[in-house]
């Protein structure tokens, strides 16, 4: 069909074996030689000669792409794909590695809180929040909106990270001095 259109020197090409083929005996060859560039059969990168069609050729949707996506890893994966960035380019983002990236997409293991505001940031929403209007939740998503342990804001607040764990499962209240110290730091 699209064959038509092309000059005739490009209907034919030399494949990677060898021996001249037509374009329409090489569509399942792994190269094509598609409107003066080879194209891969898995990325589509086409000079289109013919201004009409750039709005309709379009990438195909992945596979592997999240339609609805529940863990971090499905979110960082869908907007990777979104952006077009390769996972190299999402663990200089984050500041993580490859392997990194790779293992969270694939849900085999989780980010650490450390990189949750970085992880905000690229995804432009916070995937970390949790519902609720207590004062468990409301240090809850603080202190994993700054990426920061129970130790880390234990530290900042001076008392042990046991203490704001109990915080926010509820298990335990802070008296009103301590209380008030906290929504000084949540306002902020």
């Amino acid at each position: 069909m699209i064959e038509k259109f092309l000059p005739s020197k490009h209907r034919e090409f030399k494949s990677q074996k060898g021996g001249r083929q037509t374009f329409s005996n090489s569509i399942s060859s792994q190269y094509a030689f598609l409107f003066g560039v080879i194209v891969k059969s898995t990325r589509v990168f086409v000079r289109c000669y013919f201004p009409e069609w750039s709005n309709t050729i379009k990438r195909l949707p992945s596979k592997k792409y999240p339609t609805n996506p529940q863990t971090i890893g499905d979110q960082l994966l869908k907007r990777r794909l979104d952006l077009h960035l390769l996972q190299k380019d999402v663990a200089q983002q984050l500041g993580v590695t490859t392997d990194c990236i790779h293992l969270w997409e694939k849900g085999n293991s989780i980010p650490q809180i450390k990189y949750a505001p970085k992880i905000i940031a690229f995804l432009d929403f916070n995937p970390y929040v949790v519902k609720g209007k207590s004062l468990g939740a409301r240090v809850k998503n603080y202190r994993l909106v700054n990426g920061l342990s129970h130790k880390e804001l234990g530290k900042i607040l001076g008392m042990d990270g046991g203490t704001i764990s109990r915080w926010e499962t509820g298990v335990f209240i802070p008296d009103s001095k301590t209380q008030s110290r906290l929504e000084e730091l949540l306002s902020k």
